[in-house]
């Protein structure tokens, strides 16, 4: 009779090449070396069990986040960031960006919320290219910063929606084009 420890590695050798065969037969079945020739098609019930267990932020393959934009007014191009912030958002008189995959968020299809940010539900994760002339806010204003998941182009800015979790919190800042200059 063998001891119990080696008994016990018997049982766990037993159980590695066991699982280590249950791998290899998946994988061989997965990639079709199974011996059937034809595929078979899933029942309606297992495709509706799949379907049930993808995350609600994926629609048609695609995964699906959010994107803010809040326009603020600085009294002049020195004023620091929160102070700006602080005196609370202002509206864009223009806005429209579009998409990788076509889709267009504009003034015309945002929700605006009740701290005047604009938000923008269900769209693609990634990176979009918002150029300069798509946007504008107060008369008499230029930006002076883009704060966020924002980095400049030759033309714009790059705004990256990375997170389906997290919206992509951007904050535009315009001050008076004469006056000051801009706080560092």
């Amino acid at each position: 009779m063998q001891n119990p420890e080696a008994r016990r590695r018997a049982i766990v050798a037993a159980l590695i090449a066991v699982g280590v065969i249950a791998v290899l037969a998946i994988a061989i079945q997965t990639r079709g070396g199974g011996g059937d020739d034809e595929p078979v098609a899933p029942t309606q019930a297992a495709q509706i069990e799949s379907d049930a267990t993808l995350p609600p932020t994926v629609e048609g393959g695609v995964e699906l986040g959010s994107l803010q934009i809040s326009a603020f007014q600085c009294a002049e191009r020195s004023t620091p960031d929160s102070d700006c912030m602080n005196a609370g958002a202002v509206d864009l008189s223009t806005f429209s960006m579009t998409l990788p995959d076509g889709q267009e968020v504009s003034l015309d299809n945002t929700q605006q919320m009740e701290d005047g940010s604009y938000q923008w539900l269900n769209i693609p994760i990634g990176a979009y290219t918002l150029p300069s002339a798509n946007f504008s806010g107060p008369a008499g204003l230029e930006v002076r910063n883009i704060a966020g998941p924002a980095e400049p182009t030759t033309d714009g800015w790059t705004i990256t929606n990375a997170d389906p979790n997290q919206p992509a919190v951007i904050n535009i800042l315009f001050a008076p084009s004469e006056g000051s200059p801009a706080a560092g």
